[in-house]
Parts: C-alpha cells; structure tokens; sequence
C-alpha cells in the first residue's frame, strides 16, 4: 500500500510542485492538502497520513505551533518541515518539538525525496552543517566560482 503524504503550504505553486514530485513514485501518495496550520491540524486527524510535509511561514497558525498541536494529538505523527528557515535554534526547536526532518526550501528536489524516504523509514533528516558546506563548495565549483 503507498505511504499517504499530506502537503501543507499556503503557497498553492509549492503544493503543486510537491504534488508533481511525489507523483512519479509508485509507493507514494498524496491525500490531502491544506494551506495554512489550522487546515494541518485538522486534515492530520482526518486523513492520517503516514507523514506531513509542513510549510512553516503561514497564515492562521504557523507551522510550528500547527507541529506542536499535530503531535500532541497524534504523537507518533511523522512531520518533515520544508522551510526557508534554517537557524540552529529554530533547528533545536523543531526537534525538540518532534518534528522527525527539515528540509530547506532552497535546496533541490532529490533532498526532498530523501527526507521524505528516511523519515517513512523511521529516521531522522536534519541538515548539519557539513552537509551545507559540502553543497556550498560543490555548488560554488559547478560555477566556476
């Protein structure tokens, strides 16, 4: 059976985009989509999806406080956060939280996928700092730079 994925951004170009993405895997699916952090918190309990790929900057709730509320009703709820933040503390915080990856928003799609995949497969997915740096130089020599 395909892992059922909700998507929660209140960009509606994102929610495609991921949407399209997720598509071309078989063992995966989208069931829902919701655009702002109440809507999260709602369609988690309706749905129950195997994992939430949560925006956090929305309107209504943020997606940290709409984490918090999902897995207090849901504890063991998988939520990968698809952000632009990317602080240590709001790192610190999201895992402190629960929240099982992070994903920035600037990085590509295949990071996407595999946050996703070991956070279904019951790991964790955090950027550290090596693997920025690692990206950060093989991007600044794919430029020339």
């Amino acid at each position: 059976m395909a892992k059922q994925i909700l998507i929660v951004d209140d960009h509606v170009v994102v929610r495609q985009g991921l949407k399209t993405l997720f598509g071309g895997r078989d063992d995966w699916q989208v069931c829902g989509e919701a655009a702002n952090g109440r809507e999260a918190v709602e369609k988690t309990c309706e749905l129950e999806p195997d994992v939430v790929i949560l925006d956090v900057s929305m309107p209504e709730m943020d997606g940290m406080e709409a984490a918090r509320r999902i897995l207090q009703l849901r504890p063991n709820q998988k939520i990968v956060i698809h952000t632009m933040h990317d602080s240590k503390t709001f790192i610190c915080e999201a895992e402190k939280i629960g929240v099982r990856g992070i994903v920035r928003k600037s990085n590509g799609s295949q990071d996407v996928l595999q946050a996703l995949t070991e956070v279904l497969n019951g790991s964790r997915f955090f950027p550290s700092a090596a693997q920025e740096k690692a990206k950060s130089a093989s991007s600044e020599r794919s430029r020339g730079a």
